[in-house]
């Protein structure tokens, strides 16, 4: 039994069951192309994402239908043994709806569903790192209801109540020496409920001012699921598949925008956004083998984002770009290949086109993941990632 608690003593669950770094702000492609800096704009449906209050700026019914596509790459290059290993390239698809109705001349009501936080990674078999992770997947879908009120001309609030659904699978190698591995699956669903508020304010026509708070949502699976397979004969008997019950608190949020029209046609707008990943500092996993019960320091540090983004209508069209400087909350200390991030600089561009009450949108965003280091003095699996992402996305939108 103490052999098997010293095998078990490696399994290192993932920092990614519920939320992983990965604070999915990409819901349209409009907002993508502007960098996501779309707190103080109030032009589409989908601004029941980034400021419900900001809704009070659309006449009538609005919707936006909206695909948007992840690609990601990764590699690993051990301290160790000097290997690079790359991750097989994954893709994840991101649906969203969006819809606003103005039901009075001070009141609006919206409808979201989207996806906040997901996405995943995997590795090859036998890998350096298979002990820590072979592969894993976290989806998520949350529905959004929302109201604004808007008692004054130029100035609304709003709110919207968040149900989010989640979904994880992880694999990973369990060892027990000579490159003898046990695999195990741990999986499960749960649901967690949230709210969000938001400030809108136009003073003027060439300027808007908008303010976005979302709590924070306890996501605590009560019914996992680990399996094990290719066990050793001598341990089979006391490894055995079983239920699992773990709990993370997605972080709280917070963005202030300005946009300003410096001319006609054009819009830019800077957004400062923090995200409290610091609710992140420990994970806990009760088996039913209370044996096997673990306890995981994370210590993720509060993140903040910055977005710049502009918008030049031209004829029937829009033409978007911006830039987004956005600060991993990870430290060195817990840094693993179930993430490998670090500090991001993405370069986002796009276009609209209208065509009488309807439009279309296409973006492309390139998430440039710098390169990262990490020693042995301070981390457990010393070595350098390099990561990047390319998100394309397409929708489209009208008013009725």
């Amino acid at each position: 039994m103490k052999k098997l608690l010293l095998v078990l003593s490696f399994i290192i669950i993932p920092s990614m069951l519920f939320a992983n770094g990965f604070f999915l702000y990409e819901v349209s492609p409009s907002s993508i192309a502007q960098g996501g800096a779309t707190i103080a704009a109030g032009n589409d449906a989908a601004s029941v994402f980034t400021n419900p209050a900001s809704i009070t700026r659309l006449d009538g019914l609005n919707f936006s239908l909206n695909l948007n596509m992840y690609l990601s790459d990764s590699e690993f290059t051990s301290e160790v043994s000097k290997k690079t290993t790359s991750a097989e390239t994954g893709i994840f698809p991101t649906p969203s709806f969006f819809a606003t109705y103005k039901a009075h001349k001070f009141v609006s009501v919206g409808l979201g569903t989207y996806a906040a936080y997901g996405l995943g990674i995997s590795w090859p078999d036998n890998w350096e790192g298979y002990s820590l992770v072979k592969s894993s997947e976290l989806q998520s879908y949350s529905i959004q209801p929302s109201i604004a009120i808007g008692p004054f001309y130029g100035f609304s609030i709003g709110a919207g109540f968040d149900i989010v659904f989640g979904a994880v699978t992880v694999q990973q190698g369990v060892p027990f020496g000579d490159s003898v591995f046990a695999k195990m699956k741990l999986g499960g669903t749960t649901v967690g409920y949230g709210n969000n508020v938001g400030i809108f304010y136009e003073p003027a026509k060439f300027i808007r001012v908008g303010a976005h708070y979302r709590s924070q949502v306890l996501m605590k699976l009560d019914d996992g699921k680990v399996d094990f397979d290719d066990v050793p004969a001598p341990f089979s008997a006391n490894l055995k598949d079983q239920k699992v019950k773990t709990g993370l608190i997605l972080p709280q949020f917070v963005g202030l925008g300005v946009r300003v029209t410096p001319m006609d046609n054009l819009e830019i707008e800077l957004d400062a956004n923090e995200v409290y990943w610091s609710s992140y500092k420990v994970l806990t996993f009760e088996f039913e083998d209370t044996s096997l019960n673990q306890k995981q320091e994370k210590n993720w540090e509060d993140a903040p984002q910055f977005r710049l983004g502009a918008k030049y209508k031209y004829k029937k069209w829009d033409i978007m770009a911006g830039f987004i400087y956005d600060i991993s909350p990870i430290p060195d200390e817990t840094l693993d290949p179930m993430l490998p991030d670090h500090y991001r600089l993405d370069y986002c561009l796009g276009a609209g086109y209208s065509f009488g009450k309807f439009r279309v949108d296409a973006s492309y965003m390139f998430v440039n993941i710098l390169e990262r280091t990490v020693k042995a003095d301070k981390n457990p699996f010393p070595g350098t990632y390099d990561a990047a992402v390319h998100s394309f996305a397409l929708g489209f939108s009208g008013s009725l």
